[in-house]
């Protein structure tokens, strides 16, 4: 008898198994009708049960490399600064003889400061980098610009290595000398050249020195400056004698105690029957004062 009863008990549990605590726990309350687990609660991490307070902190590492070369780039600043207006960058180290470069902070919006940050650097542009730190380890990328037509980027461009490149001190050294010294007869601070900025400038002017630039530029939209605070100039003997035109209509952007930051060329090319000298020149709001209306998002 007692083998039968157990038998008629194992039939009983198999056809009531929420009954006898068999074929898996009862939905979670507030479980989803088709049986999805419950999240975990916010602020937290895991599948249920297994919850655990998520990371407050992120430890983000990332590599700088010359860029065409693509060599190793050690001892250059690091800094941080919260993403808002005239936030002070904290200090984070320098890189690594590899390039490589890390630290820990907590979760936030920020912007990454690589290099030297100095307006009379004028050796190298200093990356402005606009990220998101979300917890636990990051691997930090750096941005893939918007394309310029007929121009192919320098692999480490595309790669997502941190890069810098050397200023031209024909092309784009008397630019910034120029810029700067216009800034100091308005009282107004300084800029520090950018690397982002520089990039796009050299693209968007050499692709000017291209033969078919006039039937191209009618063709292709999508492409262009990363601010509103720019001016492309043809003609002229100097990238002085262009600023110095642009300073004098008052530009908003040019003439701004927001404007930080600065990228531009100015070049001979030299092409027959087309501009012989031209020159892009960026200069940028502060994105973290106010979003530019026509590039609202910086790389």
């Amino acid at each position: 008898m007692g083998v039968v009863k157990m038998a008629l008990a194992s039939l009983f549990c198999a056809s009531m198994l929420l009954a006898c605590g068999g074929g898996g726990a009862p939905p979670s309350p507030g479980g989803s009708s088709d049986g999805g687990a419950t999240p975990c609660p916010a602020g937290m991490t895991g599948t249920p049960p297994n919850c655990e307070l998520a990371p407050t902190s992120t430890t983000a590492s990332g590599r700088l490399v010359d860029d065409p070369s693509g060599a190793a780039l050690g001892g250059v600043t690091v800094g941080l600064a919260p993403w808002t207006a005239g936030a002070t960058p904290m200090p984070e180290g320098t890189t690594a003889p590899d390039g490589t470069f890390a630290f820990t902070a907590p979760n936030g919006h920020y912007l990454l400061i690589i290099g030297s940050e100095s307006s009379i650097d004028l050796t190298r542009p200093t990356i402005h980098d606009n990220i998101t730190l979300t917890g636990g380890t990051q691997v930090l990328h750096a941005p893939v610009l918007p394309p310029i037509p007929t121009i192919t980027p320098a692999p480490m461009e595309l790669n997502g290595d941190y890069r810098l490149v050397t200023l031209s001190t024909t092309d784009e050294v008397p630019c910034i000398q120029a810029f700067n010294a216009q800034r100091t007869t308005l009282n107004l601070q300084p800029v520090v050249v950018d690397e982002w900025l520089t990039e796009n400038a050299r693209a968007t002017n050499t692709f000017a020195m291209n033969p078919n630039f006039a039937a191209l530029q009618k063709t292709i939209t999508g492409y262009g400056y990363l601010s509103t605070g720019n001016t492309a100039p043809s003609g002229g003997t100097s990238c002085a004698e262009v600023i110095t035109v642009l300073q004098s209509f008052a530009d908003p952007y040019a003439n701004s105690p927001h404007t930080l930051w600065f990228g531009g060329t100015y070049h001979d090319f030299g092409v027959p029957n087309q501009f012989k000298n031209s020159g892009v020149i960026e200069f940028p709001i502060d994105p973290r004062f106010a979003p530019d209306p026509n590039v609202p998002i910086w790389p």
